[in-house]
């Protein structure tokens, strides 16, 4: 990008930035201050061809901290490598994470389990799912979609770690706020305190880089803080850096060609899904208490069946509404509805601390989730009367409760023409036997 051209950009970028918060709650010095400020952030985002920092996340929720690595390349080619704490006591979940251009590569350790996991899938820069995964990881798109979601209200000196920062604190804007409680509350998980209400972005000009982000609920508290360290940019590194090799005795799940097909539609249809319309696996696992449970009892009833973690803060709502499921549908004989999960301790302390009842089996090296083809939890499956998958839903989404129900009542009426059908068929033609025995 010559000078030229940057100097042009800066300027549209600043004029653009002075049309947003025109509106806003900033006095005019502050306005013309912010447009000045984020124009600059754009510009100096906008040459980064590459960059490699290391960072730490810490989530007040969950009590959960994530440190780690992450190189990125444009366009999209990233490496990151990380350490997840604080689930549980003792707990250690690995992830590396690596984008080729090509291929996603995701490979998870935990600890206490010798194993080794590898997830291989597509990844679609035009698909909302892979747009959400890049705008984590490339700071340009992290910052756009900050000022997409989230409206200017205060900007204000600082320091950060003995260094001067400009600090720009955002609030949610009101359609956002508007579709990501619609996601919250449909899948159970909405938690007022943990609402991400306002954003603080702090800026090093020094660094050229932010130094911290800041989520904050509407009561002022922060629930999560990321912090950037070591920041290197345009190293120019070799594309071989983004290269992957799963180790000799990894599980590989490949997921190449699924995962898009099933995010294309936002509607919920079982024949978008890979899996829908083959047999569901047949297993055979023991419960939290010991108690055998053979798939092969379930045959004839409306099965739902959930993958998830307890160490996973995505899982929770899924948890949440397969629970509810489980008890609005415990008095009814054609549906079954239970879980699958690994690391007995965890999930024991789980369903004790969030109070679920919903029946959970171990599946501690994960036979079971590969051979349902579960990339990420949480993971649904319903499958019909006759071991068929009829759907599969993926993550936390808004709509999924209400698409579960509608499975269940579609398969009953199903299941109730098939026996109406069958006794037409049996129920005997009187006036031909007559007519046959009189003949």
């Amino acid at each position: 990008m010559n000078y030229t051209y940057r100097l042009a950009a800066a300027i549209m970028a600043v004029f653009l930035a002075g049309s947003a918060v025109r509106n806003s709650a900033l006095s005019a010095p502050q306005q013309g201050e912010y447009a000045t400020l984020a124009a600059a952030i754009t510009a100096q985002y906008e040459l980064i061809h590459d960059v490699m920092f290391s960072y730490v996340q810490v989530s007040r929720k969950d009590n959960v901290t994530v440190a780690g690595t992450l190189r990125f390349k444009q366009p999209n080619m990233f490496k990151s490598e990380i350490e997840v704490t604080g689930a549980n006591p003792g707990y250690v979940l690995r992830n590396v994470s690596v984008f080729d251009g090509k291929f996603l590569w995701q490979q998870q350790t935990v600890s206490g389990d010798p194993s080794v996991r590898v997830i291989k899938s597509n990844l679609d820069a035009k698909q909302r799912q892979s747009e959400s995964l890049l705008e984590q990881v490339d700071v340009c798109r992290q910052f756009s979609a900050l000022k997409r979601d989230y409206e200017i209200i205060s900007v204000r000196e600082d320091r950060f770690e003995q260094r001067p920062v400009s600090v720009l604190k955002f609030r949610i804007r009101a359609e956002a706020r508007a579709g990501m409680l619609q996601r919250l509350k449909a899948s159970h998980s909405f938690d007022a305190d943990n609402f991400p209400e306002e954003k603080n972005f702090y800026w090093d000009d020094a660094a050229r880089f932010c130094a911290k982000l800041e989520t904050l609920n509407n009561k002022q508290a922060v629930i999560s803080t990321i912090t950037y360290r070591g920041v290197i940019v345009n190293a120019q590194p070799e594309d071989s850096i983004f290269s992957y090799t799963p180790p000799d005795k990894a599980v590989i799940m490949d997921m190449t060609g699924v995962i898009g097909r099933e995010i294309k539609r936002p509607e919920y249809n079982g024949t978008e899904n890979e899996k829908a319309g083959t047999p569901g696996p047949v297993f055979a696992l023991t419960d939290l208490f010991g108690k055998l449970f053979d798939s092969a009892r379930v045959r004839g009833k409306i099965v739902v069946i959930g993958f998830w973690l307890a160490q996973s803060p995505e899982c929770r709502g899924a948890v949440a509404l397969l629970d509810t499921l489980y008890q609005d549908t415990a008095g009814e004989d054609d549906v079954a509805v239970f879980t699958l999960s690994r690391g007995k301790e965890a999930v024991l302390e789980y369903m004790d601390e969030n109070g679920c009842t919903v029946p959970v089996l171990l599946d501690e090296n994960g036979t079971v989730a590969a051979q349902f083809g579960v990339e990420s939890v949480p993971r649904i499956f319903v499958i019909d009367q006759q071991g068929i998958i009829y759907t599969g839903y993926s993550g936390d989404r808004a709509g999924i409760r209400d698409a579960l129900a509608k499975d269940i009542e579609t398969l009953r009426e199903k299941a109730e023409k098939s026996i109406n059908k069958n006794k037409t068929r049996s129920q005997p033609r009187t006036d031909t036997l007559e007519k046959e025995y009189f003949r």
